[in-house]
C-alpha cells in the first residue's frame, strides 16, 4: 500500500497492537473493538476522514479498487489485500507480530485471518472463532505520513504543525488584532468581533498558503484542509455612519447625512444675515473641518451630532462725542455704514456705506457726526453737521458727510464742504462760515444787517388806539336757542296682555286619525289559543288611543294552527286656537314707536349782533420821530461734505441728505468672501 494508494495511508497504531494482542474475540466483537478506539482515539480527527469524500467510510480495498463496508461504523482493521501490499519480496512483513488476527475480507460465515504460520501468511477461519484484532482506516489526503511501510521501517504519522498569521483592520480575534500561533491540525476556525457592530464584512480578504479554501461566514473565519503555513489580511469595511447637524443662527442644507465609515462628508451651511462662524463642536469625538461654509466631519467612526454655532458680530453706534471702538471678532468681509449728522437749522447728512476685508483682532475706531459740529462740522453761526467716520490705524475706511449749516444749505454728500459766507462786511455774526473736515458739512455766518435813508421824522410816533371793528351787523344778527331735542313716542306698538281682553278672531281645526287595520295572531298551543299580544297606540291630539281587536277565537284548536283577528282604531278631535286679541286699552301700551325731533320743545330767539375785526390803530394819529431804512444781506448756507471711502472699499454706495439729526455708525458681518 505505498506510492500507488495515493488517498490511502495506512493508519498503524503501534499501541493497539499490544492491546489486541491480548484479547481475543469473534469477528464482531473485533468490529467493535475497532469502533470504540477509533472514537475514543485523541488525534483521531487529525489524521482520520471524518467525512464523505466520494464514498462512505470505513473502506475496504480489495484487488486495487476501494469500496465501502457497512458493518464498520467509525473505522476498520486491516484487509488482506493491504497486508499483501506490506510484505516484502520474502514474505515477510512488518504487520507480522507473531499472532493472528483478523482482517476485514469476509468470506461469506468465514473471514481472512492474518496467520504467521502459514505459507501464504494467511488463512480462512469461521467468524464465530476467537482471534485478534489489527485497526486501520482512511486516511485524511494531506496527512504527512513517514516510513516506508516495511517491517523495518514501519508507517508513522507525523503530527501536522502549521503557523497561521492573521492581520485584521477593524476587528479582533480575542481581543487581538494580530494573530500568530502554530496548530496541529488540518482545519482551523476563529471567532471574529468587529470593532463596532456596524461594521459589515464585504470580503476584502486576501491570503497566501497552500489550503482547501478560506471564508467568512458571520463571524466565524474558517481555514480547511490546511497544506502550508498561512498568512492572512482580513479587513472589516464598517457602514455608513449618521452625522446630525444642529446649526444655531443658521441652516444646514441637510440636518442629517450618512457617511461612510472612515472617509469625510458634510454639508453647506447658511449663516443668518450677518452671522459669521463661532465655533463647532461634535460628539464622540469627532473631529470636522470648516472652509468657507462647508462644514465636513473627518473620518468619522461613529454616529455623531455636530453642532456648529454662528455669532452676529454687527453693532450700531449711536452719536456720542468721543472716540468709539469696534473689535474684529471674525476674520471676513464686512458691511460698513454711516449717517453724517444735519448741519444746524440747515440740511441733511448723507448715508455711505461700502464692503470690506477685516481681520480677526483689527481695532477700529469710531466717531459718529454731531448737529453741534463735532467730528468735522464746519463752524460759524450755524455749524455745519460733523460726518461719521470709521478709521483702521487712524487711516479713514469710510465717512458718511455732514450736511451744510444754516438754511438753504446743500445736503450732505453735495457740495465739498466748503463754509458759507456772509455779505457786506464784518456786522455782528456777519463772518463767514469755515468748511468742514473729514467729510463734515460747512457752518454759515448770520444775515448782515445795517441802516440807511435816515431822517428826524422817519418814522412816528404811534398814538393811536386799537380795537375791534364791527361790520354786517343786523337786528336779528345770531339768536339765543332755547328749544330742547328728544325722543317722543307716535303710536302704540305692543300692549300689555289683559285677562279682560277677547279674541279677535279664531282658527278652528277639525283633526280625525284613521288607521287602517293591524293584526293580532293567535297560535295554538297545547290546545288552547294563546295572543301574540299585539298593539297599536295612536296620538290623536293630547289623548292616545289603543287598537281595539276582536276576541281570541272560540271552540277547540289543534296545536301549531293560527288564527288571524283583525284590530281596528281612529280618533277625531276639534281644537280651536285664538288668531289675534283684541287690543285693550285699559290694560295699556307697552311699546311705542319713536321719532326723534331736535327741538321737540322750546322755540327759537334771535338778538341784535355784527361781525367784528381786529385793529390796531381804528381811532387816534402818528407823529413823526427819527429813524432809518434798515437793510438787511442774507448769509450765503454751508455747503454739505463730501463722502470718503478708504483703500479697499469697494460695493460703495450713497444717498444724499438721508439723515436728520444726529450721526450713526452701523458694521455688520458680511460673509466669508466677498462676493
Amino acid at each position: 500500500m505505498k506510492l500507488n494508494l495515493k488517498n490511502i495511508l495506512l493508519f498503524i497504531l503501534l499501541v493497539p497492537i499490544y492491546v489486541f494482542a491480548t484479547m481475543s474475540n469473534t469477528y464482531s466483537e473485533s468490529i467493535n473493538n475497532t469502533d470504540n478506539y477509533i472514537s475514543n482515539y485523541q488525534d483521531y480527527k487529525l489524521y482520520i476522514v471524518t467525512k464523505k469524500i466520494g464514498f462512505d467510510i470505513p473502506f475496504k480495498y480489495k484487488e486495487g479498487v476501494l469500496s465501502t463496508n457497512s458493518e464498520f461504523s467509525n473505522g476498520g482493521f486491516l484487509n488482506l489485500d493491504e497486508f499483501n501490499i506490506s510484505k516484502d519480496s520474502l514474505g515477510d512483513t512488518y504487520l507480522h507480530d507473531g499472532l493472528s488476527y483478523w482482517t476485514m475480507t469476509d468470506n461469506g460465515s468465514q473471514a481472512y485471518i492474518v496467520d504467521p504460520e502459514t505459507d501464504n501468511k494467511y488463512s480462512l477461519k469461521n467468524k464465530t472463532s476467537s482471534n485478534r484484532s489489527r485497526i486501520t482506516e482512511y486516511i485524511i489526503e494531506k496527512t504527512k505520513v513517514i516510513g516506508e511501510g516495511l517491517y523495518s521501517n514501519p508507517w508513522e504519522f507525523v503530527k501536522p504543525e502549521f503557523q497561521i498569521q492573521l492581520t485584521l483592520i477593524n476587528a479582533t480575534i480575542g481581543g487581538n488584532s494580530a494573530v500568530s500561533e502554530i496548530i496541529n491540525s488540518y482545519n482551523r476556525e476563529y471567532t471574529i468581533n468587529a470593532n463596532e457592530s456596524y461594521f459589515n464584512y464585504t470580503g476584502d480578504i486576501s491570503c497566501t498558503g497552500n489550503y482547501e479554501s478560506i471564508n467568512i461566514s458571520g463571524n466565524k473565519l474558517s481555514i480547511k484542509d490546511i497544506a502550508s503555513d498561512i498568512v492572512c489580511t482580513i479587513k472589516y469595511t464598517p457602514d455608513n455612519m449618521i452625522a446630525t447637524f444642529v446649526v444655531q443662527n443658521g441652516t444646514a442644507s441637510s440636518n442629517t447625512i450618512n457617511i461612510p465609515a472612515e472617509s469625510s462628508d458634510g454639508v453647506i451651511l447658511t449663516p443668518n444675515a450677518g452671522a459669521a462662524f463661532d465655533s463647532a463642536s461634535c460628539t464622540n469625538g469627532q473631529t470636522f473641518s470648516y472652509n468657507e461654509k462647508k462644514f465636513s466631519v473627518e473620518n468619522i467612526n461613529t454616529n455623531t451630532t455636530c453642532t456648529i454655532v454662528f455669532k452676529n458680530p454687527g453693532k450700531t453706534y449711536n452719536y456720542v462725542a468721543a472716540n468709539q471702538t469696534y473689535t474684529v471678532e471674525y476674520t471676513g468681509y464686512y458691511t460698513i455704514a454711516g449717517y453724517g449728522a444735519q448741519g444746524t437749522s440747515g440740511a441733511n447728512g448723507a448715508y455711505a456705506s461700502g464692503r470690506v476685508y477685516l481681520t480677526k483682532g483689527q481695532v477700529l475706531t469710531i466717531n459718529t457726526g454731531g448737529q453741534n459740529g463735532y467730528n468735522g462740522g464746519g463752524t460759524g453761526y450755524y455749524v455745519g453737521g460733523g460726518a461719521s467716520t470709521i478709521k483702521l490705524n487712524n487711516n479713514i475706511l469710510l465717512a458718511a458727510a455732514g450736511g451744510g449749516g444754516g438754511a438753504g444749505a446743500l445736503a450732505g454728500g453735495v457740495g465739498g464742504g466748503a463754509g458759507g459766507a456772509a455779505s457786506g462786511g464784518s456786522g455782528t455774526n456777519g463772518g463767514a462760515g469755515t468748511a468742514g473736515t473729514n467729510g463734515g458739512g460747512g457752518g454759515s455766518g448770520y444775515n448782515y444787517t445795517y441802516n440807511t435813508n435816515c431822517s428826524s421824522c422817519y418814522t412816528g410816533k404811534n398814538t393811536c388806539k386799537g380795537g375791534y371793528v364791527n361790520y354786517n351787523c343786523s337786528s336779528c344778527y345770531y339768536g339765543k336757542n332755547t328749544c330742547k331735542g328728544g325722543y317722543y313716542n307716535t303710536t302704540c306698538n305692543t300692549y300689555y296682555s289683559c285677562s279682560s281682553c277677547s279674541c279677535a278672531s279664531y282658527t278652528t281645526s277639525n283633526i280625525t286619525y284613521n288607521h287602517g287595520t293591524g293584526y293580532n295572531y293567535y297560535l295554538c298551543k297545547n290546545g288552547s289559543w294563546a295572543s301574540n299580544g299585539y298593539t297599536n297606540n295612536v296620538t290623536c291630539g293630547s289623548d292616545t288611543k289603543v287598537y281595539s281587536c276582536s276576541s281570541s277565537p272560540s271552540g277547540s284548536c289543534t296545536n301549531g294552527n293560527t288564527y288571524t283577528v283583525t284590530c281596528t282604531g281612529y280618533c277625531k278631535g276639534t281644537v280651536t286656537t285664538c288668531a289675534s286679541y283684541n287690543r285693550c286699552s285699559a290694560c295699556g301700551c307697552q311699546t311705542y314707536n319713536q321719532a326723534y325731533d331736535s327741538c321737540y320743545t322750546g322755540s327759537n330767539t334771535c338778538s341784535y349782533g355784527c361781525d367784528s375785526y381786529y385793529d390796531s390803530c381804528y381811532t387816534g394819529s402818528n407823529t413823526c420821530a427819527y429813524g432809518c431804512d434798515s437793510v438787511t444781506n442774507p448769509y450765503n448756507p454751508g455747503k454739505g461734505g463730501t463722502n470718503i471711502f478708504g483703500t479697499g472699499v469697494t460695493n460703495t454706495s450713497t444717498i444724499v441728505g438721508s439723515r436728520s439729526g444726529n450721526g450713526q455708525v452701523i458694521i455688520n458681518y458680511y460673509g466669508e468672501s466677498g462676493l
